[in-house]
Formats: structure tokens, sequence, C-alpha cells
């Protein structure tokens, strides 16, 4: 019977029980078992993945004559792989009976012996350290199935740290967070935690952890809270339950200085501007979600192709600004609005001239960390907006000696440019202005 065991064969074990008159109550099934044919093979299949081999301990037969005898006693069966093999001490009951000139058994009850057979409790811990660093890991590989692969494929219960959703699958599902949740850039370092061992193949791993989160240079700590359920499937450690939750009142953004920012932001741009290089200035702009409203276009621009076309006409007339007042709002973590009154010089050297205007920028902090334009809307300011210059009078003599020439003008300073000279009225002239 042992032997038979041996070939993990469960046919050749079921054929030495009988196949018309058995009666069988095995050691790890609470079935009654009448039948040597598909039930006595089925209970084989099973129990032969255990990889058992026994040893009698001790035992005693009666015999009832020449064609029957009851073997009974205790029994020792080594189980599991072999290089984790485990003692269970069990109760043997044999009932063996010629049959056909053939030995049968004919009842078999097997017990396990009673306060023998308590499982040795592993040290989880080491365990648990390993399959998180193994879970860590797969974060760090930015694939998404790997770290997918992890979880149980059914009979899962997970609560995502960044997701409302309560994921019960640990196919597609599953993957499809961690597709987001990777992006974040995540590197996870336990700060506590605890292990309570269920049996040698379940734990509950539960405690603190701390994420570094964001592109190289501008890495964030995120604080949070973990329980893991482990558990082993088919040899494999699988997670069944995942709740992951930011610790309370631990995570509150960093502080931004949005107006230092901001600053620093439209120097860029306009650095960009004098580099001439109307793809360096179009690049600051989102390529998939732009709003453009240009100072000298009368477009609505959405898509990067018109916004190089636009600053590659631009360009041409060689403006260089400078922000003359200006305010800036945020708009979230990762977003703030820019808004004022800018003043362009245009023009080529010599003859450079200025242009004043009006702007608000909308900038948002993309996934790796940089900052794009989303919306800019620039407009010249109108004439009537702007505040009346002071007026100056101007007058000289009139050398022709003729008192009809009238030499006195009304300018104001916005009037006053050398190339375009005040007019110069005539006494009388009812086009003068009157003035004391």
């Amino acid at each position: 019977w042992n032997d038979a065991l041996q070939t993990k064969d469960p046919k050749q074990v079921a054929a030495l029980y009988s196949a018309t008159d058995l009666s069988f109550l095995p050691t790890v099934s609470g079935d009654f078992i009448k039948d040597s044919g598909k039930p006595t093979e089925e209970y084989f299949v099973e129990f032969i993945k255990k990889n058992p081999s026994g040893t009698i301990t001790g035992d005693k037969v009666q015999s009832y004559g020449p064609d029957a005898y009851l073997h009974t006693g205790m029994y020792t069966f080594m189980t599991g792989p072999a290089d984790a093999r485990a003692p269970v001490e069990a109760r043997f009951s044999y009932m063996w009976r010629k049959v056909d000139g053939e030995w049968k058994i004919t009842h078999h009850h097997s017990s396990a012996t009673p306060g023998k057979n308590v499982p040795k409790q592993e040290d989880m811990y080491p365990t648990a350290q390993e399959n998180f660093k193994k879970w860590n890991d797969a974060l760090q590989t930015k694939d998404p199935k790997q770290v997918a692969a992890l979880y149980t494929a059914k009979d899962l219960s997970f609560l995502p740290t960044v997701s409302g959703d309560f994921i019960k699958d640990g196919g597609k599902p599953t993957e499809d967070y961690f597709v987001a949740f990777i992006q974040k850039n995540p590197s996870g370092t336990i700060t506590a935690d605890d292990v309570k061992a269920f049996g040698n193949d379940a734990y509950l791993h539960t405690g603190m952890y701390t994420f570094m989160t964001g592109p190289e240079g501008d890495r964030a700590p995120v604080e949070a809270r973990f329980s893991y359920m482990w558990r082993q499937i088919d040899g494999e450690w699988k997670i069944v339950h995942h709740h992951s939750s930011a610790t309370p009142g631990k995570n509150q953004p960093k502080e931004i200085d949005y107006y230092g920012l901001a600053q620093e932001n439209f120097k860029k741009w306009n650095d960009a501007l004098l580099a001439k290089d109307y793809r360096m200035v179009a690049d600051l702009y989102s390529k998939d979600d732009l709003s453009f409203l240009p100072t000298v276009s009368p477009e609505f621009i959405k898509d990067p192709v018109s916004t190089q076309e636009y600053f590659q006409a631009f360009l041409k007339k060689l403006p260089d600004g400078t922000i003359t007042a200006d305010d800036v709002k945020p708009a979230g973590p990762d977003a703030y609005l820019h808004t004022g009154m800018y003043t362009f010089m245009t023009g080529h050297k010599g003859d450079r001239q200025p242009v004043e205007a009006r702007f608000s920028y909308m900038w948002k902090k993309q996934t790796d960390g940089s900052w794009k334009i989303v919306h800019h809307h620039s407009s010249a300011v109108p004439e009537g907006a702007k505040e009346p210059a002071p007026f100056t009078l101007t007058t000289s003599q009139d050398t022709t000696g003729d008192d009809s020439a009238a030499i006195t003008t009304y300018t104001s300073k916005d009037e006053m440019d050398p190339r375009n000279p005040p007019p110069v009225y005539r006494r009388g002239d009812p086009a003068a202005p009157r003035f004391r």
C-alpha cells in the first residue's frame, strides 16, 4: 500500500481496495467512502499531492480465519516537498480480506493522532519582509503586469491608496490601477509593521509605510497605512487583501511660492523668445490640452503645430517682454493662474517700439515634473483704456515778423515724437485750440 503511494498513481492505490464491499474513513476527508472505484481514486488524487510516505510506529494484527485479518496501530507520514518535509502522526485500522486470491482492503479507518499534529508555527516576519520587497521591486520595474501578478486572480479584496474603487478582480482592474499609480514613480519603505500568522500558508502584514513619489529632483514623501493578507496558493505567495490609505493629517502639500515660480516660468518663456527659436517657445505650451488666444492673431489655437506657426511669425518682430504689473493665484497643488500687464519692445535695433499688452497664463505641472502653459490669452491694451497723458504747451517766436503767424502748439506727451512734429497754428485759425 505504501509503495503504491510512492508511485503517485491514484489508480494503483485505489486498486488495493475492495471493489464491492468497502468501508473507508480517510485521514484528511470527511467523506464515508463505500465505493473503491471513482470516489477512492479521487481521494488519493488529492492525498498523493502531499507526497506522503508512511512508517508504522506501533501495531497489532488480529487474525479472522485464513482469509482475513485486522491490522491496527500507529503510523507517521512524512509529507510536503523534498526541502520542507513535515511529520503527521496518525492511527490506523485496516481490515484485509482475500478476494479471488488477492488481498484487498475492505475497511480502512485513518485518523490524525489527537494533540500530536499541531503544526509548528513558522516565523512569518522574514517572509513578510521578503514579499513586501518583491512587491516594491515590481513597482520599480514600471510594469503594471508584474505588480498585478502578485495579487490573487480571484477572491481579491483591494482598497487602493489613490482610488475610490473597491477592486475584487486581480486581473485587468488591478493592472489598470497600477498603470496610473506607477506614473508617480513610487518607492515604498516600511516605517513600522506587525505580522500575524494564520497557519503556515497565510499571514496578515499591517503597519505604516512612506512612499517617495515624483520625478527625480522633485521627490516628495507620502505617508500611508497598510494591511496586506498574503496566502500561499499553488506554492506561490499571493496578496488576497490589500488596504492602503494616506495617513490623516500627515500629507499636507508643501507650500509653494507660486509668485516666484511664475516669475521663473515667465523668464523661461521670454528667454525662449530672445533665443528666436519658435520651437523652443512652442515647447512651453501643452501639446494635448491647450487654449491659446494670441496678441497679434485672430486664431484660437489648440494644437502644437499652430502654436509653432504663430511664433514663427511673431518672432520676426524681435519681441522682448517685461512684466509691469501682475498677480498670481494658485489653482490646486499643480497649477496657477498668472495675470497682469506686460510691455514688449519690438522692432530692429535703433528702431525699437513699445507695445503695451495684457496677459493671462494658466501654467500646469505635468507628470514628468515640467510646467506647461495650458492657457494663454494676450491682448494689446485698448487705446481708450490708457490713462490720459499730461498735456504740454510749447511756444516759440516767429522770426519772420509776420504777426499773423501763431507759433503756439498744444500737444499731449504721447504725440511728442521728433519724427512727427506737433502742428503749428496761425493766429485766428479756427482749428487752433483755445487756452489761457
